[in-house]
């Protein structure tokens, strides 16, 4: 079974593998919304954000292709792969709204009175589990960095 493992996991894990891994916690997250409350469903989407807004956007090979990944390429070159920006959960999370600009627009909004509290609630929880998605993310990295070691 170990060799099995490792046959799997010489390398970084691939965008599929990360996909997946984070459907699987929105699913979880969802499926305690019974014992959380209502704000799960804003957090879900927030982890299923990070499909589209990962850490890996700095990579060189994103560039070519879609208008989204041509989007992120002067990200990918300011920002190296694995750097703080673009791979510490929060920090990495904010630079990419920034980037993108979600955060702006929602002080913008906020500010000129366009989002209520409700609003404000919904926002913060949904940034919670973008935040959440690139800690799932990072684990994921160092625990098949770690595993190829051994």
């Amino acid at each position: 079974m170990i060799r099995l493992l490792r046959y799997y996991t010489k390398s970084m894990p691939n965008k599929r593998v990360h996909d997946w891994v984070l459907v699987g916690v929105a699913g979880g997250i969802v499926a305690s919304g019974p014992l959380v409350g209502p704000l799960v469903i804003p957090a879900a989407v927030g982890v299923l954000t990070g499909l589209a807004i990962s850490p890996d956007l700095d990579l060189a090979d994103q560039r070519p292709g879609t208008l989204w990944n041509r989007y992120w390429w002067v990200y990918s070159m300011l920002i190296t792969h694995r750097h703080p920006l673009s791979h510490m959960p929060g920090i990495s999370t904010i630079v990419r709204l920034v980037y993108l600009p979600i955060i702006p627009l929602f002080a913008w909004l906020t500010l000129t009175g366009h989002v209520s509290e409700l609003g404000g609630w919904l926002f913060s929880w949904w940034l919670i589990g973008l935040c959440l998605a690139d800690l799932v993310h990072v684990i994921l990295d160092i625990a098949v960095s770690y595993w190829r070691k051994i």
